[in-house]
């Protein structure tokens, strides 16, 4: 059996997400032989806090709380610290997935669904019976989807939603990671949103991103991949680092890299 860190053998691996976000993901390639790439082409911006102050507020009203991603719960962890804002007694709180649920939770939060969801869609089928007559704040990012919210209304629930963080483009230099994949110095990059698959296509293009095994971190952020043009070498079966990681070892041992 081959040591962990001959797994990849040295395979350039690129990640495209906010720097500061980029480390345990990257840890877990190197340590599975990767050369990892990090070109952190978007980032992440609280919304200002009397923004986050006012939806927190709101919570008044709402019999749930939904927050769709890790970024959404950070920022909200940040709003109910610096304003002392609690949520109310009784409040049901959901989460788009295990990472979403493990940092509401580190925030003191109970989380009642969501925790096994893979994405938002799943989410949406577990809350449905729950719609009817419900009240639902949805807090998230300026980037979100509208199909959660569009479920719940379709089934009967009042949703209100909260932008409590922006995703924007960076302006780095992308021609350094450029010329690696055109020498093949890279041979797989990683998608785990949506908004990553629009800056990378955006900056370095179909033609440079074609050369690449293609690994997306879940339905959306595939969906993205395949309307950008691109094909989807491997999907992750969870939204884990390890999940991340052994989708890459299958997409590169697929040998579909033209």
């Amino acid at each position: 059996m081959p040591p962990p860190t001959a797994v990849l053998g040295g395979r350039g691996v690129l990640l495209c997400r906010p720097a500061e976000q980029a480390a345990p993901l990257a840890d877990a390639l190197v340590a599975l032989g990767a050369r990892v790439v990090v070109l952190p082409l978007i980032e992440v911006a609280w919304t200002p806090l009397e923004a986050r102050r006012a939806g927190l507020e709101r919570l008044a009203a709402a019999s749930w709380l939904v927050v769709t991603s890790v970024n959404g719960a950070a920022s909200l962890a940040d709003a109910l610290a610096r304003t002392g804002v609690g949520p109310p007694a009784g409040l049901a709180v959901a989460a788009v997935g295990p990472a979403t649920a493990r940092a509401l939770t580190a925030a003191g939060m109970r989380v009642r669904a969501g925790a096994g969801a893979g994405s938002a869609a799943a989410l949406a089928e577990e809350l449905l019976p729950h719609a009817s007559g419900g009240r639902f704040l949805l807090w998230q990012g300026n980037l979100a989807a509208p199909l959660l919210a569009e479920r719940l209304r379709a089934a009967g629930a009042e949703v209100a939603t909260v932008v409590g963080y922006r995703t924007v483009e960076t302006e780095v230099d992308v021609s350094p990671v450029r010329q690696d994949i055109e020498a093949g110095a890279i041979d797989a990059v990683i998608f785990a949103s949506p908004s990553q698959v629009r800056a990378a296509v955006g900056r370095l293009g179909t033609r440079a991103l074609g050369r690449l095994a293609v690994v997306a971190m879940g339905p959306s952020t595939a969906r993205a991949v395949l309307a950008a043009g691109l094909r989807v070498d491997a999907q992750a079966e969870a939204p884990r680092v390890d999940a991340l990681a052994a989708a890459v070892v299958r997409a590169l041992r697929a040998g579909e890299r033209p």
